[in-house]
């Protein structure tokens, strides 16, 4: 019968050299997520996933934020930009539970802020936003001198 003192797991957790590579590894994979993180707005949120879609009278923007609540979320407008801000809590800031040691942490939690530059000046009295399931949507009325003017153009027979 094998000695369970030889196993893997019992030798690595004698390795007085064991522990500080895992906190080695972890600060180097925490370090790269950030990275990522930064490339894609500020705060620990990677990716927002946002779509940016555009009808005659105005421009729709709808954002993912699974896990934020809307209390935490806020939009701004300045002159031709509008900015999308918020925070997720961590889990540990969610349970109160100050004492429990996690292993790995991958859910990303922190704060963000997006800030989506539009072709006209916005009024922000014609902006209205909704949020529900983590899907927020955001709405900018277009400007009556920039909205889509149809015109039916008569084709003439060419000689």
């Amino acid at each position: 019968m094998a000695n369970p003192s030889q196993s893997p797991l019992a030798r690595r957790q004698r390795d007085p050299y064991a522990q500080p590579l895992r906190d080695l590894r972890t600060l180097v994979e925490e370090f790269f997520n950030g990275i990522e993180s930064e490339a894609s707005g500020s705060g620990l949120l990677p990716n927002l996933h946002s779509n940016i879609s555009e009808t005659a009278d105005a421009i729709r923007i709808t954002t993912e934020l699974p896990g934020v609540q809307q209390k935490d979320i806020s939009i701004s407008v300045d002159e031709d930009s509008i900015t999308l801000k918020g925070y997720k809590k961590s889990e540990k800031e969610e349970a109160g539970d100050q004492d429990r040691i996690f292993h790995r942490s991958e859910r990303s939690f922190g704060s963000y802020e997006r800030t989506i530059r539009m072709p006209f000046i916005i009024d922000p009295d014609r902006v209205s936003a909704s949020f529900k399931d983590g899907l927020l949507t955001v709405i900018v009325a277009k400007p009556a001198e920039t909205q889509a003017k149809a015109r039916t153009i008569e084709i003439v027979k060419a000689d």
